[in-house]
């Protein structure tokens, strides 16, 4: 039956005519769940695959006073959809239907059926003018995580962060976070927070919390819980698993200095890309965190320096410049033994050299000294590096500026147990499980395929 027939055919009650959508969606759920009930009394002669024509009057009953209408009118109703409702899968049914929908058409474009957003939609901040206008809070950011059921096992979801524009606050499924304060929701939500990336759901926390009330261990919880999520395959059928590892191979190249970028740089001498408007304008603004004044000019050169006017700054730039010269950088070290790209568009001694993640400038407010820290090159020779470490409380504070080139993590490769490398793919800034699941358009994000990442 197509909607068109089914509004014709109800148009012609007086009562039905002006049903509420919802009551007749609600018919439709209450009378299928009633198949069995409706089918039982049923003359044995009747076929199980073809709805019967009349109900029981206890069922009458319930339906006419569950949406509202007269026993007469649930009698009509049933003639007109009768034969729809007996093809209406059952709840388990409808249930595995929408597993399999999204697993099938869902996942590969994002969309999974467990989606864990804040329990607010607008600030709730009274402090905040956002909260004032009841504003919705519209700046969101997605993770991908697994949510741990207790009846049907791990499912892949999305966990959405909303944050105020106005107050910062950061909204999550569990609690809100201000300043740096974790403040937890009224009531117990439906899905537990356990880890940066794992949920579990409520009904699978208080069994595990009834089994701790006997002398059971959280190890002993985990294996119960496996073997019992392993009972729900049945036996006698067939499954696919592909299997790949990852491992990242340290074979960074320049790139961007803004994380997540992945334009490549115009030559060697740039520390961000052209492409973007915003990031090459941040060229000609000073290189130390949490500065945002433009850079000066060398009056003997006649270059833009890479900090600004400040004199802490430039004192930091030119420790740089003389780490660089004297061959003190780790990084420029390893440079002098690795020789530039033999493409390179400049000379080895024109371009940039490469930013080292672990150093820092401190600064002595007292005496007004400023110095480059590096971390101590660890060796394997058999012999304890020495405790260069202050072993008073620091007190300088720690500087850090981009003054070099940034480099790529590493080359991430996708390998089959074979030794096939199935895919590669880059890893700019940093190597995380979200970062190795995004990087490669080639593995699809949730699939049968089990990845194992070496970290």
């Amino acid at each position: 039956m197509d909607i068109t027939s089914l509004f014709a055919a109800m148009q012609q009650h007086d009562q039905l005519a002006t049903m509420p959508f919802l009551n007749l969606t609600t018919f439709l759920w209450c009378s299928s769940l009633l198949k069995d009930d409706i089918l039982q009394p049923q003359p044995h002669t009747v076929s199980v695959l073809v709805a019967p024509n009349i109900l029981l009057p206890s069922i009458n009953e319930f339906l006419a006073e569950r949406v509202a209408i007269s026993k007469d009118a649930v009698d009509v109703l049933w003639d007109i959809v009768k034969d729809l409702i007996w093809m209406l899968p059952t709840a388990e049914e409808a249930a595995t239907e929408e597993e399999e929908a999204f697993r099938s058409y869902g996942h590969k474009r994002g969309i999974t059926k467990r989606t864990l957003y804040p329990p607010v939609k607008t600030c709730i901040n009274p402090d905040c003018n956002a909260w004032r206008n009841n504003s919705l809070l519209k700046k969101e950011e997605q993770r991908r995580v697994v949510v741990f059921t207790h009846a049907q096992g791990a499912h892949p979801a999305w966990s959405v962060h909303l944050k105020c524009r106005v107050c910062h606050t950061n909204y999550h499924h569990n609690y809100s976070v201000k300043d740096g304060t974790r403040t937890y929701y009224d009531g117990i939500p439906s899905y537990l927070q356990v880890a940066e990336h794992q949920f579990i759901q409520l009904e699978l926390a208080m069994s595990w919390m009834d089994l701790m009330q006997i002398p059971v261990s959280a190890t002993n919880c985990a294996r119960v819980y496996d073997i019992a999520q392993s009972r729900r395959m049945p036996d006698g059928t067939l499954s696919r698993t592909e299997v790949v590892v990852t491992d990242g191979v340290t074979v960074g190249h320049p790139c961007c200095a803004v994380p997540r970028c992945t334009n490549a740089l115009a030559n060697t001498r740039h520390r961000y890309c052209s492409i973007d408007p915003a990031h090459k304008h941040l060229e000609t603004i000073c290189a130390v965190e949490g500065c945002d004044r433009p850079v000066t000019c060398d009056t003997q050169s006649g270059k833009l320096r890479k900090a600004c006017n400040d004199p802490l700054h430039l004192q930091m730039e030119a420790l740089n410049v003389e780490s660089m010269q004297s061959g003190k950088s780790r990084t420029w070290r390893q440079k002098l033994v690795k020789s530039n790209d033999a493409m390179a568009s400049v000379d080895a001694g024109d371009s940039l050299g490469v930013q080292d993640g672990e150093e820092w400038y401190e600064h002595d407010g007292h005496t007004g000294d400023t110095r480059l820290v590096q971390p101590v090159v660890t060796t394997s020779t058999g012999v304890n590096d020495e405790d260069r470490a202050c072993k008073e409380k620091e007190t300088q504070g720690k500087l850090k500026a981009l003054f070099r080139r940034q480099r790529t993590n590493n080359e991430q490769l996708v390998v089959r147990p074979c030794g096939i490398i199935n895919a590669c793919s880059t890893m700019y800034h940093h190597e995380a499980v979200s970062n190795v699941l995004v990087s490669d358009p080639n593995i699809p994000a949730f699939s049968t395929l089990l990845m194992l990442h070496s970290s």
